[in-house]
């Protein structure tokens, strides 16, 4: 009898030893971002959604439709819903880290994309792509660059912990966090990105202007795509949501293709190209600085 206690506490403690061990395995950084690229799907996507903004006697309702071909290629056109109905209209075309599209007067425009833009966290294709806008971010270090994928072995053996990965709880499940955890004597939040363990979503994503994204319901889509159903956004002390409504997959025709491209911005044979904002700040600030 007290053999077989005895053997059952050794499995019990030796279960409990695994299970801690493999509770606590942290996969390489360039690991951890190859395999979130995998979630973001193939070929070029639509996403219709309606971004809710938190302010005001009621709240304000505007429509985007987003085409998506990858992380540095994408469409963006915008329609008021209810009270914002004929007061903001705006086409942004994104290529290549540039935001091109035509003002009020007319003319068409190239700026630098803002530092708040987080589309390309959600549709990265290729994970060196994205290594570098983390650096940029300040959410991963230089040295992150160097993680790249290569075979294990004996003589090629995993490397070293890397101090700026580890785990971390989000929206009730574990996160791989990559960033430095914010010290209890700072006043700001550092900025960084929680990718869901097992799952590799991004769930959350906090910028260094203490610009914060949370994403939830994560459904999947043809060609491989997983994508959050809402996200929660937070930027001092406004707020807004986004509820996706629909995600299609599209052919890459030659319409689609040209419409990616800055010259489908022609405000000679489509005058409703010209942006359009109401009186309204938030909604202006947000659509110049996270958009």
């Amino acid at each position: 009898m007290k053999n077989k206690i005895s053997s059952f506490l050794l499995y019990l403690i030796l279960c409990l030893l695994f299970s801690s061990n493999a509770q606590a395995y942290i996969p390489p950084y360039w690991m951890i971002m190859s395999r979130t690229s995998d979630n973001h799907g193939k070929g070029v996507y639509t996403v219709e959604q309606d971004l809710v903004l938190n302010h005001g006697e009621e709240p304000l309702i505007i429509h985007e439709r987003w085409t998506v071909q990858d992380e540095n290629n994408l469409r963006l056109e915008v329609t008021g819903r209810g009270s914002l109905q004929n007061r903001i209209r705006l086409t942004y075309v994104y290529q290549n880290n540039r935001r091109y599209f035509v003002d009020e007067n007319g003319a068409r425009r190239a700026e630098k994309i803002p530092n708040d833009f987080f589309e390309p966290y959600f549709h990265y294709r290729l994970s060196k792509n994205i290594k570098p806008m983390l650096v940029a971010q300040k959410i991963a270090p230089a040295i992150s660059l160097k993680s790249d994928s290569h075979r294990y072995s004996e003589k090629s053996p995993f490397p070293p912990a890397e101090p700026y990965v580890r785990l971390s709880r989000t929206g009730g499940s574990v996160s791989y966090a990559i960033g430095s955890p914010t010290p209890v004597s700072s006043s700001d939040l550092y900025p960084g990105i929680w990718i869901e363990q097992d799952q590799f979503h991004v769930r959350k994503l906090r910028l260094p202007s203490q610009f914060e994204i949370r994403a939830d319901d994560f459904k999947k889509y043809s060609r491989g795509l997983w994508y959050p159903s809402t996200l929660d956004l937070r930027w001092g002390d406004k707020s807004a949501k986004i509820q996706v409504k629909n995600v299609n997959a599209i052919n890459s025709t030659t319409q689609v293709k040209t419409s990616l491209q800055p010259t489908s911005l022609n405000y000679g044979e489509n005058p409703n190209l010209s942006r359009l904002f109401p009186d309204d700040e938030t909604i202006r600030y947000f659509y110049t600085h996270m958009r």
